[in-house]
């Protein structure tokens, strides 16, 4: 199951819809870190956020809400 699609993007802050656009890229923690500029923890800190905001149990589901959502390029 994924994260519901009818949650709006505005339900995530500018930073977290970033995070989430990079875990949609297959991004880990550590990449995001580096590629924002964050410590890793901290970028944990968000994906935590993000999974409660959007009621997702794991990455995966963050991912294809971004998707949906079209906060990331498609991959080709």
């Amino acid at each position: 199951m994924s994260a519901p699609d009818d949650i709006p993007t505005s339900a995530l802050t500018e930073r977290q819809r970033e995070v989430a656009a990079l875990i949609a890229e297959g991004s880990t923690n550590q990449d995001i870190a580096d590629r924002l500029g964050m410590e890793r923890h901290a970028v944990s800190d968000y994906v935590a956020q993000i999974l409660w905001r959007l009621g997702a149990t794991d990455r995966s589901q963050v991912a294809i809400w971004a998707m949906r959502h079209r906060l990331c390029q498609p991959q080709e």
